[in-house]
């Protein structure tokens, strides 16, 4: 097992270099200078240019990324240009929000998605299938800000029954923190639900096909116990997979659910350093993303080892 993770990490080095080189590439192509974000634009070429030189932007940019992936190395990520505070402890004390939120859509997402996909799979082509596959498709087609919206008027306007604003941390009490975190959770739950379990649905089909389900039946076993102990492990591979990856998404897509709820997570200081020209926040926050993306896979790439042990022996054979 040891063999098969150093594997997979040493695998995934190159991957974070890449990214890292995007990051500092795509972030310099932004229009603008950093030096006018703290001078203001009235300041004069000498004083950017003094600026530049105490911020290392008049370094080739080859030198500035060595120099930002030896800090990053050191947990370094640099310092905020507007709040003067370094990146990495203002990401930090922003993450429970975002992960908190993710993690709890996440879960809703699984535990309705899999008795669903379980039960599409066992009454496929009824007529609770087709319904559950119409709603789906109606989830997919609805943009995240829409169902955000829907979801405030409904149950913030017009039942007034969750507020819609605000964040009150876990420490300050769990059932406060779950009445403010419920509609965020659920507006981005909504968006995988369907994912989730169509993709449940069409691996069970298949594997209520296989010959040792099949002999499960002719043995006489009870259907629950062919759908949950026979055909539901071997038709979660490609869920634990999607859901690895839509956890790492879902820590960078909650932008526009940040905003609209108001949340004080990383989404929503991504969204107030690109207002407010802070480029070197920016660029750490797609960093520490990247590197959070990476970790997931991975856990992600662990857990098919745990599965199944076929693959962990091919990866180290």
């Amino acid at each position: 097992m040891w063999r098969f993770i150093g594997g997979k990490i040493l695998h995934l080095i190159p991957v974070l270099l890449l990214v890292s080189l995007a990051v500092m590439i795509l972030i310099n192509l932004i229009p603008g200078n950093p030096a006018y974000a703290i001078l203001g634009t009235q300041a004069t070429p000498s004083q950017v240019r003094i600026v530049d030189a105490q911020l290392g932007l008049n370094k080739p940019l080859v030198i500035r990324y060595i120099d930002w992936i030896g800090g990053i190395l050191h947990g370094n990520f640099g310092t905020s240009l507007f709040t003067q505070q370094p990146v990495f402890q203002t990401i930090i004390s922003r993450l429970p929000v975002t992960l908190e939120l993710a993690l709890l859509g996440e879960i809703i997402a699984l535990v309705i998605a899999i008795p669903l996909g379980v039960l599409t799979a066992y009454k496929a082509g009824s007529l609770i299938d087709r319904s559950s596959r119409t709603v789906a498709a109606l989830l997919v087609s609805a943009p995240g800000f829409l169902t955000g919206l829907l979801l405030a008027y409904i149950f913030g306007v017009k039942i007034a029954i969750l507020p819609v604003t605000g964040w009150v941390p876990l420490n300050q009490g769990v059932g406060e923190n779950l009445r403010y975190v419920l509609l965020p959770a659920i507006t981005l739950a909504l968006a995988q639900i369907p994912i989730f379990m169509q993709l449940l649905r069409a691996d069970m089909i298949a594997t209520l096909q296989e010959d040792f389900v099949l002999a499960a039946r002719a043995k006489g076993l009870p259907t629950r116990a062919i759908l949950l102990r026979h055909a539901l492990r071997p038709s979660m591979f490609s869920l634990l997979t999607l859901s690895g990856v839509a956890l790492g998404t879902l820590l960078g897509g909650t932008v526009i659910v940040e905003s609209i709820f108001s949340l004080p997570g990383i989404g929503s200081l991504l969204i107030e350093s690109i207002f407010n020209k802070d480029f070197i926040t920016v660029q750490g926050i797609a960093m520490f993303i990247a590197l959070a993306y990476v970790f997931i896979n991975i856990v992600v790439d662990i857990g098919y080892g745990v599965l199944d042990p076929r693959i962990r022996r091919r990866s180290t054979a």
